[in-house]
């Protein structure tokens, strides 16, 4: 059985360090991202494959999550993408279309422009467990208490088959800076020069 796994070795992007990771199929880990991280999208096309880096071993099938967005320009504005058919559009049948959206409790006739960040990540969740990845990569940004354990949840149910990648932002709770990683993973810091340094 082959070793189903996403192995960095570290790297530095941009002015920032990446840790050195290992994750697979059952096991969670937790980038801990400084609030001015601005190289996001590269770093998921880094870890999926996407963009190869010889610093990443792939021996897994690594997806990245995204949210539920709309199309942009005029054609987005004059054809409010519906969530069933964001979800049809990556390969879902209609019928398990139809279930995502009773399983989270989304109304199918609201436009995904008038849903806010929680069902727009379930459903961008629910579209990558769909391809049947070994590993994830997906960040929980602008989430409140409620949807984060929405998705930890949802999260939660495949982790026996899928590990999982979090990208975490701080955030500030009581006039203190915080992390929130995803719960019971291994954290790494990725540390970084701010823009304000002197």
């Amino acid at each position: 059985m082959k070793d189903r796994s996403l192995t960095c070795r570290g790297f530095g992007l941009g002015s920032f360090a990446i840790p050195a990771f290992e994750v697979r199929p059952g096991e969670s880990v937790s980038l801990l991202l400084p609030s001015w991280f601005e190289l996001e999208r590269e770093l998921r096309d880094f870890l999926t494959g996407t963009q190869p880096r010889s610093e990443i071993k792939l021996a897994a099938k690594c997806v990245s999550v995204r949210q539920a967005l709309p199309r942009g320009g005029i054609r987005g504005r004059l054809f409010n993408t519906m969530p069933i058919t964001w979800l049809t559009e990556r390969g879902l049948a209609r019928s398990q279309a139809s279930a995502v959206l009773n399983r989270h409790a989304i109304e199918g006739r609201t436009p995904l422009s008038h849903l806010a960040t929680t069902p727009r990540i379930l459903l961008g969740l629910e579209a990558a467990y769909h391809q049947r990845p070994d590993v994830i990569v997906f960040a929980m940004s602008g989430l409140d208490p409620l949807g984060r354990r929405a998705v930890v949840d949802l999260v939660r149910t495949h982790l026996d088959h899928t590990g999982i990648v979090s990208l975490t932002y701080p955030c500030t709770t009581s006039g203190m800076i915080t992390y929130s990683p995803f719960p019971e993973s291994l954290t790494h810091e990725v540390h970084g020069r701010s823009p304000m340094a002197v």
